[in-house]
């Protein structure tokens, strides 16, 4: 079997169009807390996605994914209950800023759905992004990812749509 290891910093192996994901040994995680949450993935990156996906689905979530932002918002717009949005920052066309500003626009969709920025960029990021977020309570999520950063995230967003219901 014809392996080879990935760029997003994490202990995940790619290995014949599967994905393995390596934890330390002797270090068990507690399954997600809430699982039926929905979880959309939008990123333009099919490696990422994928990763994401494999991830989630191993911690209990249901997952869904969109390659960009147009159908991202589409989903968002289309979902029967509320999602957790990771949203990718940096897409050609409609980027992740882009998806937020049209998402805001629409209160009753933002209200419906708890939305988590990722993005590569390093310490430094837009300042009107950074604004948006602070005002809005949108958090943050740096890639290279951390496989407890990402799960916290996510449990921390399902959280608050659990009390927004």
């Amino acid at each position: 079997m014809y392996c080879e290891s990935n760029t997003l910093g994490v202990g995940l192996v790619l290995c014949s169009a599967e994905i393995v994901i390596l934890r330390p040994l002797g270090r068990e995680r507690e399954k997600a807390r809430l699982p039926m949450t929905h979880v959309l993935i939008v990123d333009d990156d099919a490696d990422t996605r994928k990763y994401l996906k494999a991830l989630l689905l191993e911690e209990g979530y249901t997952v869904s994914e969109a390659a960009d932002g147009h159908e991202g918002l589409r989903l968002m717009r289309d979902a029967a209950r509320p999602l957790v949005v990771l949203l990718d920052y940096l897409m050609p066309e409609f980027n992740g800023f882009d998806v937020l500003r049209a998402v805001h626009a629409d209160p009753g969709l933002f209200q419906r759905h708890s939305v988590v920025i990722m993005t590569s960029f390093g310490r430094i990021i837009p300042f009107e992004l950074a604004r948006f977020m602070t005002v809005a309570d949108i958090p943050l999520l740096r890639k290279p990812f951390d496989i407890d950063q990402v799960l916290e995230a996510v449990g921390d967003a399902a959280e608050r749509l659990m009390s927004y219901s």
